[in-house]
């Protein structure tokens, strides 16, 4: 909007107050706008995951996670949006159950993906909670797959994940070096 070409976070901030106070619908408006003006912020992208995820929005989630570069030269970035995106795909594994098992089981196998990403950037990661997640997400996916028996499935999928080159490979977030600490934008924790 007007403040964009004086303040470039201006719609960055105004979404983090919004998501902070669990306006979720509301703060993916702000990220969006944020977008088109600066429509290769990974900060944006990221939080713009985060606050569809929070309504329950998880392809589009899922879409925007799968902007933000990744690298192991980042590798908490890296690990969080893996994190996320696996979150993303197995909620979307999870509503296809039913209808789709395929479907299920490829999104499952997706999340499975995400998540030895995450824990391969950052195996020694200090937050119990985050590794606890992750654990009990790989177990549960495993054991839906057994109970399935669809291990065979599951490891022909991440073969051709593999053989795809299918990574999330990326250069660190560029921030205006002179603008001030306080200003800057931040990641939101979904």
């Amino acid at each position: 909007t007007g403040a964009g070409w004086l303040d470039r976070w201006h719609q960055a901030r105004t979404g983090n107050r919004l998501y902070d106070q669990g306006k979720y619908e509301d703060a993916a408006q702000a990220y969006n706008q944020g977008l088109v003006e600066d429509p290769d912020s990974p900060v944006l992208h990221f939080n713009l995951g985060a606050a569809q995820y929070k309504q329950s929005q998880y392809e589009p989630a899922l879409k925007a996670l799968q902007q933000v570069p990744t690298s192991d030269d980042t590798p908490e970035r890296t690990a969080r949006v893996a994190y996320n995106a696996g979150n993303a795909a197995y909620k979307l594994g999870t509503m296809s159950e039913g209808s789709q098992p395929q479907k299920a089981l490829e999104q499952w196998a997706q999340a499975l993906v995400f998540y030895r990403r995450a824990l391969g950037v950052r195996p020694d990661d200090a937050d119990a909670k985050l590794l606890n997640t992750w654990r009990w997400n790989w177990f549960r996916i495993l054991r839906l797959l057994i109970q399935r028996d669809a291990a065979q499935s599951l490891l022909s999928y991440i073969e051709g994940v593999k053989r795809a080159g299918v990574q999330a490979e990326i250069e660190l977030i560029k921030i205006d070096p002179n603008f001030k600490k306080e200003g800057r934008p931040r990641f939101v924790h979904s």
